[in-house]
């Protein structure tokens, strides 16, 4: 897509907005030439769905993680809620070891994807969800397998959906023995 800045009829400026592939790790770039030196630039938080006229960010959420008062992690049958009080984080009455909370909690409060769904898709199959409570708000995430091993539908509060890596998965569905090590 050629992106033309003129006045009257004069360009003053012009770039190129494109992608490099169409398989799962898309490439998107910005073409320009300056000088008559060709310069390409990757663009970085934009999806494909800039071409349809919704830009998109790669952050699924942005969390305040001095705000966060309660996390509430299900996956398969298992459900627990990590609380914090005056005494610090606890599950159940179990206090959680500090470091592994901030470690979680950093995770947590930026959630960026690797990818967009190129198509509408409902998730029907849910195998984990995420509640993550704060002074102002609740967010919500659910997670539903995409590849094995290696990706995962995960849909915001927003109802937006993006796509992450198993890794990512790993970093936000934890078991709760986690936190005790």
């Amino acid at each position: 897509v050629r992106f033309t800045l003129k006045k009257g009829d004069a360009m003053l400026d012009s770039v190129i907005l494109g992608n490099t592939s169409e398989g799962y790790y898309n490439n998107y770039y910005a073409l320009k030439e300056e000088n008559k030196k060709i310069r390409i630039v990757k663009v970085e938080g934009i999806s494909q769905s800039l071409f349809s006229y919704e830009p998109r960010s790669y952050v699924i959420d942005s969390i305040d993680k001095e705000k966060v008062e309660r996390i509430k992690i299900v996956f398969g049958k298992n459900t627990f809620d990590i609380i914090k009080d005056n005494e610090g984080w606890k599950i159940g009455k179990r206090k959680v070891l500090e470091s592994f909370m901030d470690t979680y909690l950093e995770g947590i409060s930026n959630i960026v994807a690797q990818n967009f769904p190129k198509e509408d898709k409902k998730l029907e199959n849910i195998d984990s969800s995420l509640e993550i409570a704060t002074k102002d708000k609740i967010y919500n995430f659910e997670i539903e397998l995409k590849e094995k091993g290696i990706s995962y539908y995960i849909k915001n509060s927003q109802g937006l959906l993006y796509i992450i890596d198993e890794s990512s998965k790993k970093n936000l569905i934890k078991e709760s023995k986690f936190f005790f090590k």
